[in-house]
């Protein structure tokens, strides 16, 4: 997990990733964004699932919809400053209380995806 560097939910546990630039599949998405905040290529990863969210931006509140994949890492990728992300949180998500994660979509795809 990543602990948010920003508003929304700055300090607060999220899955890493971003969104979607124009002309740009999701999935070329999470590889870009994975480069971008965590200095990670990833080339194989499996599509687990959608989870609606509302983000609010500024003053605005965006619907939006969160895409899950799953990936295997060969090794912890290497901690590096950035603006976005206060720091990688490694950990069992089943350990995690509600009032750690940054929004009800990661929330309900953690309680999904990954059983007691």
């Amino acid at each position: 997990m990543v602990r948010r560097g920003r508003d929304p939910s700055k300090g607060l546990l999220d899955l890493p990733g971003g969104f979607v630039d124009p002309d740009e599949s999701a999935e070329e998405a999470l590889q870009r964004e994975l480069i971008e905040e965590l200095k990670l290529p990833l080339e194989h990863f499996e599509y687990r699932g959608s989870f609606p969210n509302r983000y609010l931006f500024g003053t605005v509140e965006y619907s939006v919809v969160d895409l899950i994949f799953e990936a295997t890492l060969d090794a912890r990728p290497q901690w590096h400053d950035s603006d976005e992300l206060a720091g990688l949180y490694w950990c069992d998500p089943r350990q995690l209380s509600d009032d750690e994660i940054a929004f009800p979509s990661v929330l309900n795809c953690l309680r999904t995806l990954i059983k007691p």
